[in-house]
């Protein structure tokens, strides 16, 4: 039986670890549906007619189902179970991959990415704490957090990556690739692997009637800085996830779009995977984290008036060396080990910051480029980040956190 806070009995070290395993293929599958259609944007759009600001709004979508779900369903696992939560998360990312290959255009694309956002919402929170319970370590809860943050990176790129590698191909170059159907593939393997795992590992819910469905996230005290760090990070790495396949394919590069986003989470993955890249300080890590992130902004909108694409690319892999390295990791360990028994809703909290600064500048930068200009747009939010970051580092804020 499970006890009063709902934990579930102890499984062996062995046992712990495959079913580690099982949860963590399960929100790499959710990841990669994420990005899965993003070399395709700019082929929506145009056959849509849709100017940059309107493809920034279904780019955007993916924020729609993700922001309520964090805001009030922050600790959905602790209610209905981890494993549940997880094979939630997969059914929807399922939904919405099946939706793209049937109706492949941009007002399907936006119900998908409202049901991406949803997937991950459960999926990220709900994973991070199943880690943190099924890891047989004493660090577990930072090696979670760490393993969270490493297969979302690698997962955000990994689909893009797939379907343009697939559009490359003879006959790949639909509306509809098959790197969808390998995606479906990879999404029931990790259903089958956590059906696998026994009901009673994990946090189980704890069966009374007060139990409430909504759960508002939690903020533990001392992490204010690092979220709003990672804010500050995912609105450049949100700006230029939007806009990298747009500005490839008006460069005649498209084919390039899944590599150069790739690229961007593939640098936050080598930041998390190297040691001696990664300093023990958190302090030490956000400000690295402030030069990447204001750097790349500002690289991003010269690449963009230049037409450079190595500009481009550059930019994406400083974004991603921050949005999906520095300030990334610091802020997701750093809260995950101040929460406690809270750690779904304050990972929730945590996830639902980051990715209003992922989906919203986007949407905001999009619509004011067709107004003033991309690089004008790009340069203005250079200006607006940087002194966001200065505020944020100033000593007392910093000893604060």
């Amino acid at each position: 039986m499970t006890g009063a806070l709902g934990h579930a009995p102890a499984v062996g070290r062995a046992a712990g670890t495959w079913h580690a395993l099982a949860v963590v293929l399960a929100l790499f599958a959710v990841a990669t549906a994420v990005n899965l259609q993003l070399p395709l944007y700019a082929a929506y759009g145009e056959a849509a007619g849709y100017g940059q600001g309107l493809r920034a709004v279904a780019f955007a979508s993916y924020v729609v189902g993700l922001i309520p779900i964090l805001a009030f369903l922050g600790g959905l696992s602790d209610v209905l179970g981890r494993k549940t939560a997880v094979q939630a998360g997969l059914a929807m990312a399922i939904a919405a991959t099946v939706l793209m290959q049937v109706q492949p255009t941009v007002q399907a694309l936006m119900v998908a990415r409202v049901l991406q956002g949803a997937s991950v919402a459960v999926a990220a929170s709900a994973c991070t704490a199943y880690l943190a319970e099924l890891l047989p370590s004493a660090r577990a809860a930072a090696q979670a957090a760490s393993a969270t943050a490493l297969t979302t990176a690698v997962g955000f790129g990994g689909g893009a990556l797939a379907t343009s590698l697939c559009r490359s191909l003879p006959g790949g170059q639909g509306l509809q690739p098959p790197s969808a159907w390998m995606e479906l593939a990879l999404l029931l393997l990790a259903v089958l692997g956590v059906a696998a795992i026994p009901a009673a590992a994990g946090r189980q819910p704890a069966g009374n009637h007060a139990t409430r469905l909504v759960r508002l996230p939690c903020f533990p005290a001392g992490t204010a800085v690092v979220t709003i760090a990672a804010t500050t990070a995912w609105s450049v790495s949100g700006v230029i996830v939007g806009l990298l396949s747009s500005e490839l394919s008006r460069l005649h590069l498209v084919s390039w779009s899944g590599a150069a986003l790739m690229l961007l989470t593939g640098a936050g993955a080598v930041i998390q995977l190297v040691p001696f890249l990664r300093p023990s300080s958190i302090t030490v890590c956000l400000r690295i984290g402030a030069c990447c992130t204001t750097t790349a902004c500002g690289l991003f909108a010269l690449g963009v008036w230049s037409d450079s694409p190595s500009l481009l690319c550059l930019a994406a892999a400083l974004t991603g060396c921050s949005g999906f390295g520095y300030t990334y990791v610091a802020g997701l360990i750093t809260v995950s080990e101040a929460a406690g028994a809270q750690r779904a809703r304050a990972v929730a909290g945590f996830l639902m910051w980051s990715y209003i600064g992922f989906g919203v500048p986007s949407v905001v930068v999009g619509v004011v480029s067709d107004r003033i200009g991309l690089p004008a747009a790009l340069l203005g939010l250079t200006v607006v980040v940087g002194i966001v970051w200065l505020l944020l580092l100033a000593p007392r804020r910093l000893a604060g956190r």
